[in-house]
């Protein structure tokens, strides 16, 4: 959500709007507070136990066709970071930043 926000054309904006949030950021934080909630980090931490085993999988995250919908071209450096920070977002102390 917020690699795409940067190049949103109007259809991020409009989701957030129509399930009641101001902007994309306050967006994105709903919805992190909701994978907190409904317990998604320890779920998440069962089937990826550490940073290196989810960036042994990004080389394979993009496929030709289904990026073609993304908003933004994303290489598999930006999907090691997406994936980064998004692992970190559940459980910084789990999952550091590296």
């Amino acid at each position: 959500l917020a690699f795409n926000a940067e190049a949103d054309d109007g259809r991020l904006i409009h989701l957030a709007r129509s399930v009641g949030h101001e902007d994309i950021p306050a967006f994105r934080d709903a919805l992190d507070a909701m994978f907190q909630e409904v317990g998604f980090p320890g779920f998440f931490a069962r089937y990826v136990p550490d940073r290196d085993a989810a960036m042994a999988l990004t080389d394979r995250m993009i496929k030709p066709g289904r990026a073609d919908n993304n908003l933004r071209e994303a290489g598999v450096e930006d999907v090691r970071r997406i994936v980064g920070e998004a692992m970190h977002s559940l459980d910084p102390e789990r999952y550091p930043l590296g």
